[in-house]
């Protein structure tokens, strides 16, 4: 699949595309770069989807109306289920907020699915964060859900929300072990 190089014995049949966080924006870039460079046209004839989890923004409201009207953003006509890329976003982590308004215009592209009690697809695609006290309050929320006050429901974003294994905990269907044993970050 190397233009110019030599023939694969078993060529690439499917390709998913996926990350967490900086991860998560490395794999929204790269594909649309894979979409958008007819030299890697056989590689992205195979791209079955591209799913993302706690993905910063990555481009510019333009970028984002391109790649909507772009064969990316279809969905399913029968499920309404994103063909090629959805974007999750667990509870209130801060990441998908960023980067934030101060550093320019950028917006979320793809279906966005929402956890709170369970994944929903979210009503309203998540926005930039304006307010500069966001992320001053990181750290105080943080250290918030490890006190009495966990069990609050806290109006901020919180860095804890963006951990990993929130997102595999949430993901795993009730009746299945997670890769870490139990629902331990699960709430």
């Amino acid at each position: 699949m190397i233009p110019g190089g030599p023939p694969v014995e078993h060529p690439l049949q499917a390709l998913y595309v996926t990350g967490h966080s900086l991860g998560a924006a490395m794999a929204c870039l790269f594909t649309v770069m894979l979409c958008a460079d007819p030299a890697y046209a056989d590689v992205s004839s195979v791209l079955r989807a591209t799913c993302t989890f706690g993905q910063p923004m990555v481009g510019s409201p333009a970028l984002a109306n391109a790649i909507a009207a772009s064969s990316l953003c279809e969905r399913d006509p029968e499920s309404g289920a994103p063909r090629r890329f959805a974007r999750y976003l667990y509870r209130k982590d801060p990441v998908p907020h960023l980067p934030p308004s101060l550093a320019g215009d950028f917006t979320h592209f793809g279906v966005e699915y929402q956890y709170a009690k369970s994944w929903q697809i979210g009503r309203r695609v998540t926005g930039q964060s304006g307010n500069p006290l966001d992320l001053v309050l990181l750290p105080a929320t943080a250290l918030a859900r490890r006190t009495v006050l966990r069990t609050l429901p806290l109006p901020w974003p919180s860095a804890d929300d963006h951990r990993p294994e929130n997102y595999v905990v949430a993901l795993t269907p009730p009746d299945r072990s997670n890769e870490f044993g139990d629902d331990r970050f699960s709430s």
